[in-house]
Parts: structure tokens; C-alpha cells; sequence
């Protein structure tokens, strides 16, 4: 009997030093048992292998009632930014790579644990595509919900590993896209996303309707509910006269205007002509986002009603 003890301790002292190295490292900031990595680190490199899982278990330590939700387009926003326009803190939970599925999904989850007083989503006509609806929240909901996931998480593993070759042997682990010129970038994203995300476009009604019930949930709950259409580059929206898609585009912002107050930034404009205020085709550099919040997060904006919001 005694052997047969120690063969299952020594059979098992494995599992409990990988269990014991994902707790003191705990990428995902799961457990926050330990400061021995710092934030930045993890965040660093567990976002990028899992958007989902790293936002909504650092929201759920860190919650607060003003959030920013979307792709990686209203990442680009800067939170201490807004406090200095609105005096309000924002955390914002926009997540790249996200589908609209994904930020309806975290909406829900959030809202079901945390108290909401403002909500901005940013969202574009491109990102209602039918044919775009990968879904990384609810399985990270799953995790949150049972620890012994955590562990057996690929991307747990993965990102444990990336920190210790960070943090002890000073490895690089980079995310960064190769280093091309800003012309030949902005070609490949131009082609490439405006390609995948525009070629064979179905509007998803279904999802649409996803979002007409966050606004009845935030009118019933007293949470002020904004959409935010960013503007893209004026080479973007062409991709989107070219696959045939302007009449629906141009009814889009309409159509967020009858769910909640709607800023419509995404038509032709001085921002949209501007390369300088991009880092590519779709994307806002963070000084070009200042334009936005401006306008978005300015006092008397507080006081616009629906008919008066909108970019045009």
C-alpha cells in the first residue's frame, strides 16, 4: 500500500509543479494570488493569445460603471484621455480581432455581474458580416467558471511559457506585424481586410437584433447607451462602393439611430482624406482618436438628443 502511495505521489508531483508554476505566474491574472510578474508583462503577451480570456477576468477584478466595447478600432481609444475631456473614468474592454458576437457576449457578461452607467460600443457596418461570427467570450465565461480549465488551457500554457522566456531569459516575444513601409502595409490591409471582411458581405439581422436588445436592456436599466461609427480612411470606404455595399452603409447609422444615440463618424470628411491620422486604411492612429472624444465626451454633448448626434 505504501508503495503504491508513493508511486501516485510521484506520478502526480508533476501536475502539482505545473499547477503550482501556472498560480505564481498566472498569466490571466486568474487567481491574483501573487505580484511576481508584472502587469504589464502579462498583459503584454496574454492578450494577444487570448483577447477574451484576459479581458473578462481582468474586468471582473477591476470593474468599474463606464466601459468602452469593440474591435481593435476603439482600442485605439485613450481612456485617461476621455477622463480628461468628461472627468469620467472609462475601463475599455475593446478587444482586436473581436466580432460583433464577441462584444455582444461580453456585454451580457458584464452587465449580468457589474453595475453599467455608460456604455460606448463602437461599431461599424463592416462588422455586422454575417459570415464574421467567431466566439471566444462564452468559452472564457466556461474557464472563469471552473478553475481546472484554467489549467488545462492551451493559452495559459502557451502565454506561461512566453513569460518565463521573457522574464528570466530576456527573450523577445513580439506581436508586432513585420516591418514594411507605411505604404506597403496600408496596400496589404487595404486588399487583405478590406477583402475579407467586404468580399461575398451578407448583414447579419440576427445580430443586429443582438444589439436592439442591449439598447432596450440599457433604457429599462437606466444606462446611457452609445454607438460610435469611426471614421475609416476614404480608400476604405471606396472598398465599399466597390463590392456594392454603399446603399446599405449609408442606412446603417439610421438604423443605430432608432436603437440609441448614435455618433456617425464614418463618411468622407477632412479625418477621412488625412493619411496622417491613420495607421492604416481602418484604423485611427491614438492622436487622430483625440477628434472623436472631443466631440463624443465634450460637456455639452451631455446634453444632445438623438436627432442632434451624428457626424452628418
Amino acid at each position: 500500500m505504501r508503495r503504491l502511495l508513493l508511486r501516485i505521489a510521484l506520478f502526480s508531483l508533476p501536475f502539482f509543479a505545473y499547477g503550482a508554476v501556472v498560480v505564481v505566474l498566472d498569466p490571466y491574472c486568474f487567481f491574483n494570488l501573487t505580484t511576481f510578474i508584472s502587469p504589464e508583462i502579462k498583459r503584454g503577451i496574454a492578450f494577444h493569445n487570448n483577447y477574451a480570456l484576459w479581458t473578462v477576468l481582468y474586468y471582473d477584478h477591476q470593474s468599474g460603471p463606464n466601459v468602452l466595447l469593440g474591435d481593435s478600432r476603439m482600442a485605439m481609444f485613450d481612456t485617461a484621455y476621455i477622463k480628461t475631456v468628461s472627468g469620467m473614468d472609462y475601463e475599455n474592454l475593446s478587444m482586436p480581432g473581436a466580432s460583433s458576437v464577441e462584444v455582444v457576449n461580453l456585454f451580457w457578461h458584464i452587465a449580468k455581474h457589474h453595475k453599467l452607467r455608460n456604455v460606448d460600443i463602437g461599431l461599424n457596418f463592416d462588422g455586422l458580416n454575417q459570415f464574421m461570427s467567431r466566439d471566444q467570450v462564452n468559452a472564457t465565461v466556461a474557464v472563469e467558471a471552473n478553475p481546472l480549465l484554467y489549467f488545462t488551457s492551451r493559452d495559459v500554457v502557451l502565454s506561461s511559457w512566453q513569460i518565463v522566456q521573457k522574464q528570466f531569459f530576456g527573450c523577445k516575444i513580439s506581436s508586432e506585424r513585420p516591418s514594411v513601409s507605411k505604404e506597403e502595409y496600408w496596400k496589404e490591409e487595404l486588399d487583405y481586410r478590406g477583402t475579407r471582411r467586404l468580399y461575398n458581405f451578407k448583414f447579419d439581422e440576427g445580430l443586429f437584433s443582438k444589439f436592439k436588445e442591449i439598447a432596450s436592456f440599457c433604457r429599462k436599466n437606466r444606462i446611457r447607451l452609445r454607438f460610435i461609427m469611426l471614421p475609416m480612411h476614404d480608400d476604405a470606404q471606396q472598398k465599399i462602393r466597390e463590392f456594392g455595399l454603399e446603399s446599405d452603409w449609408r442606412k446603417f447609422a439610421g438604423r443605430l439611430r432608432a436603437l440609441a444615440e448614435t455618433w456617425d463618424f464614418d463618411y468622407p470628411s477632412a479625418i477621412t482624406a488625412n493619411r496622417e491620422n491613420y495607421l492604416d486604411p481602418f484604423h485611427l492612429t491614438p492622436q487622430a482618436t483625440h477628434l472623436v472624444i472631443d466631440r463624443v465626451w465634450a460637456p455639452n454633448s451631455l446634453a444632445l438628443t438623438n436627432s442632434e448626434t451624428g457626424g452628418h
